[in-house]
């Protein structure tokens, strides 16, 4: 008898069993739509960036800087995620600058993400000093070739 109660138990709970279905075209969509989201999040945080530094410095005026004597007319792609220093020292080495440190780098590195195709580098130089703008200022001096980047006091 212990044996027929212990089946019918059995029994009723292989019934109440039922496998689960999964929808691969939900997934895909959920996919989409993070994706999506990251790349407004991106575009508002630059949008961000760009509003908190008008209020804090003025931008960065890359007219004289794509002239032929100042040389960053130069066109360039750049995919780079990560602190600011040795982005301007890549970008001073390719176009003949040298980059100047002032202040004491902050414990925190001062991190940027830059994503583009065949820009000019002085737009780049302008992209990276506004997204360091309340970290860093970024300063081209063309004449002797100098790229200064300026770490700012932590308040």
């Amino acid at each position: 008898m212990k044996h027929y109660i212990f089946l019918c138990f059995a029994l009723l709970m292989v019934g109440c069993a039922h496998q689960q279905e999964l929808d691969v075209s939900d997934t895909l969509e959920a996919e989409r739509q993070l994706v999506a989201a990251a790349q407004s999040i991106e575009h508002s945080l630059r949008l961000l960036a760009q509003a908190e530094s008008q209020s804090a410095q003025p931008l960065m005026d890359i007219s004289e800087l794509v002239t032929d004597e100042a040389g960053l007319g130069v066109r360039a792609t750049l995919d780079w995620s990560g602190p600011i220093e040795p982005l301007l020292g890549k970008i001073a080495k390719l176009t003949d600058y040298r980059l100047r440190v002032i202040g004491q780098e902050p414990s925190i590195p001062v991190m940027v993400s830059i994503t583009r195709e065949e820009q000019i580098v002085a737009e780049i130089l302008k992209d990276a000093g506004l997204q360091a703008s309340n970290k860093a200022a970024l300063v081209v001096y063309p004449s002797t070739r100098v790229i200064e980047l300026r770490y700012l006091p932590v308040s």
